[in-house]
Protein backbone atom coordinates (compact mmCIF):
# COMPACT_ATOMS: atom_id res chain seq x y z
CA UNK A 1 0.00 0.00 0.00
CA UNK A 2 2.64 2.37 1.04
CA UNK A 3 4.24 2.08 -2.75
CA UNK A 4 1.16 3.56 -4.31
CA UNK A 5 2.59 6.65 -2.69
CA UNK A 6 4.73 8.32 -4.89
CA UNK A 7 3.81 5.91 -7.50
CA UNK A 8 6.59 3.32 -6.60
CA UNK A 9 7.14 -0.02 -6.79
CA UNK A 10 7.39 -2.75 -3.62
CA UNK A 11 11.03 -2.51 -3.46
CA UNK A 12 11.45 0.83 -3.99
CA UNK A 13 10.14 1.41 -0.51
CA UNK A 14 12.51 2.11 2.14
CA UNK A 15 12.26 0.46 5.69
CA UNK A 16 12.38 3.96 7.16
CA UNK A 17 8.76 6.16 7.04
CA UNK A 18 8.88 9.72 6.73
CA UNK A 19 6.11 11.82 9.02
CA UNK A 20 4.28 12.73 5.38
CA UNK A 21 4.56 9.13 4.30
CA UNK A 22 2.90 7.76 7.60
CA UNK A 23 0.16 10.40 7.45
CA UNK A 24 -0.67 9.25 3.94
CA UNK A 25 -0.92 5.31 5.34
CA UNK A 26 -2.66 6.12 8.13
CA UNK A 27 -5.44 7.95 6.42
CA UNK A 28 -5.41 5.13 3.21
CA UNK A 29 -6.03 2.35 6.38
CA UNK A 30 -8.72 4.40 7.99
CA UNK A 31 -10.50 4.85 4.43
CA UNK A 32 -9.54 1.53 3.32
CA UNK A 33 -11.41 -0.41 6.82
CA UNK A 34 -13.88 2.45 7.62
CA UNK A 35 -12.02 3.33 11.33
CA UNK A 36 -11.25 6.31 13.14
CA UNK A 37 -7.46 5.26 14.41
CA UNK A 38 -6.92 7.39 17.45
CA UNK A 39 -3.16 6.55 18.03
CA UNK A 40 -1.20 7.98 20.80
CA UNK A 41 1.89 9.84 20.30
CA UNK A 42 3.68 6.79 22.15
CA UNK A 43 2.58 4.68 19.44
CA UNK A 44 2.58 6.86 16.09
CA UNK A 45 6.44 7.32 17.69
CA UNK A 46 6.98 3.35 17.24
CA UNK A 47 5.79 3.85 13.31
CA UNK A 48 8.79 5.42 11.93
CA UNK A 49 9.55 1.68 10.36
CA UNK A 50 7.48 -0.30 7.79
CA UNK A 51 7.90 -3.08 10.34
CA UNK A 52 6.42 -0.93 13.06
CA UNK A 53 3.88 0.71 10.91
CA UNK A 54 2.89 -2.98 9.83
CA UNK A 55 2.37 -4.26 13.47
CA UNK A 56 0.76 -1.17 15.18
CA UNK A 57 -1.77 -0.58 12.51
CA UNK A 58 -2.63 -4.28 12.40
CA UNK A 59 -3.52 -3.78 15.90
CA UNK A 60 -5.06 -0.69 15.95
CA UNK A 61 -7.50 -1.59 12.85
CA UNK A 62 -8.17 -4.50 15.17
CA UNK A 63 -9.18 -2.67 18.30
CA UNK A 64 -10.85 0.01 16.05
CA UNK A 65 -12.84 -2.85 14.87
CA UNK A 66 -13.88 -4.08 17.80
CA UNK A 67 -13.73 -0.90 19.93
CA UNK A 68 -11.20 -1.52 22.03
CA UNK A 69 -8.43 0.84 23.22
CA UNK A 70 -5.69 1.89 20.68
CA UNK A 71 -3.10 2.22 23.81
CA UNK A 72 -1.80 -0.91 24.04
CA UNK A 73 -1.64 -2.79 20.51
CA UNK A 74 -3.06 -6.19 20.14
CA UNK A 75 -2.64 -8.29 17.25
CA UNK A 76 -6.24 -10.49 16.69
CA UNK A 77 -8.66 -11.15 14.26
CA UNK A 78 -9.32 -10.91 10.52
CA UNK A 79 -9.20 -6.95 10.55
CA UNK A 80 -5.93 -7.28 11.67
CA UNK A 81 -4.79 -10.20 9.46
CA UNK A 82 -6.37 -7.46 6.19
CA UNK A 83 -4.43 -4.41 7.62
CA UNK A 84 -1.26 -6.42 7.67
CA UNK A 85 -2.01 -7.81 4.09
CA UNK A 86 -2.84 -4.29 2.61
CA UNK A 87 0.82 -3.27 4.83
CA UNK A 88 2.87 -6.08 2.95
CA UNK A 89 0.65 -5.54 -0.37
CA UNK A 90 3.16 -2.47 -1.10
Amino acid sequence: MLATFGDRSPDAVADQISSLELTWLIAQIEQHYGVVLDLSDELLAGMSTVSGATATLRGAVAEAATGASTEAPTVAGTAAAAAEAAAEHG
